[in-house]
């Protein structure tokens, strides 16, 4: 008998306890160890669904009694400040929710640059305000001139 047999033969008996298989399963499952740790496992899946689950052990409620009893009885009543903490937890984590969004937002604003940050930037920086006044001045001498890159336009 093989492991893909065994495993059929453990289906098939699956009403039946795994200590009453067939011979060649008995030889086959002390030979092979994974056959006999899916025959144990099937041994106690089985016994554990014979405990009825519809209703609970004798004495359950007894000892149940017995138990509240012994704790103090009924659970302790909320008071306010129970209740307030309840409220007020989930209202400061939104809180704090919407308070870090408002920053995000707000960061991701500032670093937008505007039509106004360039002007500044021109008016600030020496090399930019040069680059602009001189290409400027050559592009109006050479329009004056009729010249283009210090090329006369031919006709």
């Amino acid at each position: 008998m093989d492991c893909r047999e065994f495993r059929t033969l453990l289906r098939a008996l699956s009403t039946l306890p795994v200590l009453a298989l067939p011979e060649a399963a008995s030889i086959h499952r002390a030979s092979c160890a994974a056959c006999d740790r899916e025959a144990r496992a099937r041994t106690l899946l089985q016994l554990g669904s014979a405990l009825s689950a519809d209703q609970p052990r004798d004495g359950f409620e007894a000892r149940l009694r017995a138990r509240i009893a012994a704790e103090g009885g009924a659970p302790a009543v909320a008071t306010w400040a129970d209740a307030v903490g309840m409220m007020a937890r989930p209202a400061l984590g939104v809180a704090m929710l919407a308070m870090v969004a408002a920053l995000a937002w707000s960061g991701w604003q500032s670093t937008r640059p505007s039509a106004d940050d360039f002007a500044l930037l021109a008016d600030a920086d020496g090399v930019l305000d040069s680059v602009l006044v001189d290409g400027f001045e050559d592009s109006a001498t050479s329009t004056s001139t009729g010249t283009t890159n210090g090329t006369a336009d031919a006709p």
